[in-house]
């Protein structure tokens, strides 16, 4: 347990490179100015789309008349989540890119002292794919699961929004409660798989795997020591959340004076974008620390738990060994007799 400490706590100390935070700086403004583009290009086609009918009808009476018909509804509904859709298969195409070079762009460092943004990318490559099936597949997994738990409510809501419910009624009680109890549930399996489910990204980087694989590989990082790195992903959760804190203390200032200053005053305009662009600021440093702090932990406990396994893994075969030599020992006095 103690090397998990040392560990995260050395991760800790990683963060406070300032060269790494202006490359990482660098990768987390180029991923913002895509993911921008791209999301407001969906906007634009999702609004276009959707304006072409109703300049058609003209009048306000016939875009009313327009948006109580349910055909016209479904089919806008149904062009926005396939625009959504699109969009996230993009957006987490293009993240996995960036989480590549991140991680490779970390550990060239720990390696060599240099930062090389072509040569992290040039690794990244050939495992993009791999991680962007992983991810729409463990997405897909976790969002089935949860809209499966909320079903159950959705049964009840017609009945709330209608106002037919008077009193406690237990049929609908019921399907509430066990919802909340199914969504406490999941959770707690997620934090129970979280090892796993971070050691993910190193793993499919680090290594030349397929999806299927890379998942086993992950599942037997996590079993290495798997008490280790459940205690290993709570403190690195701990440790976030109280990072935030400070980071909302800094920011709990600036909140209190664009609360106070009265904008409809000239000389209070320069103050109140003062304050905004501060904040900005102090939110900005927190995601770029943040996102160093999370492939730092993660990039480590990859070869924390690799180190671990490969001295398990020579201890395992030396029992099969000795188990195999038995049997076969066995199998020749049985023929003697």
């Amino acid at each position: 347990m103690t090397s998990f400490v040392d560990t995260i706590l050395e991760s800790f100390k990683q963060t406070l490179n300032w060269s790494m935070w202006l490359y990482f700086f660098l990768i987390f403004f180029i991923e913002g100015i895509i993911l921008g583009i791209i999301a407001l290009s969906f906007v634009f086609i999702g609004f276009f789309t959707l304006l072409g009918p109703i300049t058609n009808v003209g009048g306000i009476e016939n875009i009313a008349m327009l948006f109580s018909d349910l055909s016209f509804i479904a089919s806008s509904i149904g062009i926005l989540w396939f625009l959504f859709t699109v969009f996230i298969i993009i957006a987490t195409f293009i993240v996995a890119i960036f989480t590549g070079m991140r991680y490779h762009l970390f550990n060239d460092f720990l390696k060599t002292g240099k930062f090389n943004l072509g040569k992290s990318f040039q690794k990244t490559k050939p495992r993009v794919f791999t991680y962007f099936l992983i991810s729409i597949f463990i997405g897909l997994v976790i969002l089935t699961v949860f809209v499966l738990a909320f079903a159950p409510v959705l049964f009840i809501i017609p009945e709330l929004i209608g106002g037919t419910v008077a009193g406690p009624n237990v049929a609908l009680i019921a399907p509430l409660i066990f919802t909340v109890l199914l969504m406490f549930l999941i959770g707690l399996i997620l934090l129970l798989i979280s090892p796993m489910l971070n050691l993910l990204a190193p793993t499919v980087f680090f290594e030349e795997k397929g999806a299927i694989d890379t998942i086993k590989k992950a599942l037997e990082l996590m079993k290495a020591n798997y008490w280790g790195n459940l205690a290993y992903v709570i403190l690195y959760f701990l440790i976030i959340f109280a990072i935030s804190m400070l980071f909302q203390l800094l920011v709990l200032p600036f909140t209190i004076l664009l609360s106070i200053i009265d904008s409809s005053r000239a000389a209070a305009v320069g103050l109140l974008g003062f304050a905004g662009l501060i904040m900005f600021i102090i939110m900005v440093v927190y995601s770029i620390w943040s996102t160093v702090f999370d492939t730092a932990c993660f990039r480590n406990l990859y070869f924390l738990d690799k180190s671990l396994l490969a001295k398990h893994v020579p201890h395992h075969a030396a029992k099969t060994k000795s188990k195999s030599r038995k049997k076969k020992a066995k199998k020749k006095t049985a023929k003697k007799k």
